[in-house]
């Protein structure tokens, strides 16, 4: 005769590593759709380094380029989650 706790993880153990597993597989996933992101960013901001120097010279604020080129990757990454979830759901 077994203790309940016993049988509880006997059968649950195999449920608990594919979930590690799984949960492994999401932190990578994240962490390349985040160096995905910064890449994307970085060329964006590099491709347009002659417009932010106009667009400073002109009297725009720093903060205001800050806040379009973060506002350029919260749409990125929005239109991302937004297909992922839907794929997701197909």
């Amino acid at each position: 005769m077994q203790p309940l706790s016993a049988i509880v993880f006997g059968e649950t153990a195999a449920r608990s590593v594919q979930l590690r597993v799984l949960g492994a597989f999401a932190v990578v996933s994240c962490l390349l759709a985040a160096v995905g992101l910064h890449g994307l960013l970085a060329f964006v901001v590099s491709a347009r380094t002659r417009e932010f120097g106009v667009r400073l010279a002109i009297g725009s604020a720093p903060h205001h380029l800050l806040t379009r080129v973060l506002g350029e990757g919260a749409a990125i990454a929005l239109g991302g989650i937004v297909c992922g979830a839907i794929g997701g759901v197909v």
